[in-house]
């Protein structure tokens, strides 16, 4: 854009999307700065909630944006604002000399909000 010309290749992030009503599946590619701290902080996220409500926890998400300064002053940037977690289940894996079952399909449940006890792990007597 700027008449530099950028090398074949470079660092870029990637977000899966789906859709649940649709099961349209969308790819967030990026290689801004901007975008780099969205996908960082969503997969922060995911690695904490995960760590909390198991390994079967996904987000719903909301693509919003949020400010960033910047050498040019402040700009926006994407960010992925969870709405809520969704916990599809499962989780059993099949060695591969297993025999394949039919498993019926996931219904993702909602997935309640934490406490700050539980946050913490930590109980007051009072």
């Amino acid at each position: 854009m700027n008449g530099q010309p950028r090398p074949p290749f470079e660092h870029a992030h990637a977000v899966y999307v789906l859709n649940l009503n649709t099961a349209e599946r969308t790819t967030y590619v990026t290689s801004t700065t901007g975008g780099a701290i969205a996908v960082s902080h969503l997969k922060d996220k995911v690695a904490w909630m995960r760590r909390l409500r198991g390994a079967n926890v996904v987000p719903r998400i909301e693509l919003t944006c949020a400010p960033m300064n910047t050498r040019f002053g402040m700009r926006k940037r994407p960010d992925f604002r969870v709405t809520g977690w969704l916990d599809f289940g499962g989780g059993e894996t099949l060695l591969p000399d297993t025999p394949k079952q039919v498993v019926p399909p996931a219904v993702p449940k909602k997935v309640e909000e934490s406490t700050t006890a539980e946050d913490l792990d930590e109980r007051l007597p009072w």
